[in-house]
């Protein structure tokens, strides 16, 4: 079940209850006899009301003898402790460059595409570990270029909706010269081209964690700020105040 679309309390009582309680039969399907209990996997579980959590956690404990849960979430923070305590954890990391490298190879190969080695590493970079991000973009430079070598790494910037790096530099610019007024400029051109402020924390945050000459305790105090206006962000602050607050905060540090 997808949790995003059926994540009220109705849908627990009834829909996975109603599952849940049943039986476990012992027919055989292709000369294999079936497993003593039945699984109910929960897509983006995260997204469910409190409310319905709660009475998931009913369900579980009463029908766990034949049936078995698998939560998936991408924030497990979202999920009730009460719900979380009763499941073993299993955190997936992202995908190494190399297995996806090859899985874009042959999905090119498969639709007659032919780029050069830099778009893939291009690509790699801005997906992130996330395979459906890294087809995504490869599908995007197909639509946009075509299949037969058009495009140029640069591009993969503004396909993949990330901020042009001209504009993060001169941001680093105004806020290494300590120069208050061409940083509020630097903000300004940042809204003004239309990017979001998370898009511009996240080109931030690597750029500090790269930067070389900046010291381990003024990354720290770097990241704090930036995690700060990631929490006013996620709780529904103004893109553009956060990002004048933690680009002011960077430059007095």
């Amino acid at each position: 079940m997808n949790a995003s679309d059926e994540r009220g309390i109705k849908i627990v009582r009834d829909k996975v209850k109603a599952f849940a309680q049943r039986s476990v039969g012992t027919a055989k399907h292709d000369g294999y006899i079936s497993p003593p209990f039945k699984i109910i996997i929960l897509d983006e579980a995260d997204t469910m009301t409190k409310d319905a959590q709660g009475a998931l956690r009913r369900t579980m404990e009463t029908f766990s003898d034949v049936t078995r849960f698998c939560l998936v979430c991408n924030y497990v923070s979202r999920i009730i402790e009460p719900l979380a305590s009763r499941c073993a954890k299993m955190r997936f990391a992202p995908l190494d460059a190399e297995s996806m490298r090859d899985r874009l190879n042959v999905i090119a190969t498969a639709e007659n595409v032919t780029y050069r080695e830099e778009v893939y590493k291009m690509i790699l970079h801005c997906s992130k570990g996330d395979m459906r991000r890294a087809v995504t973009l490869l599908q995007s430079c197909v639509n946009f270029y075509g299949g037969g070598g058009g495009v140029m790494a640069n591009a993969l910037e503004e396909i993949s909706g990330g901020v042009p790096t001209r504009l993060i530099n001169a941001l680093w610019t105004a806020v290494k010269k300590k120069d208050f007024d061409t940083m509020v400029t630097a903000v300004d051109n940042i809204m003004l081209e239309g990017f979001p402020a998370l898009a511009c924390l996240i080109k931030i945050h690597d750029d500090v964690l790269a930067d070389s000459a900046m010291s381990d305790a003024h990354k720290a105090a770097v990241c704090e700020v930036i995690a700060q206006a990631d929490k006013n962000l996620a709780d529904g602050a103004d893109d553009h105040l956060q990002l004048h607050d933690i680009s002011a905060r960077i430059l007095h540090l």
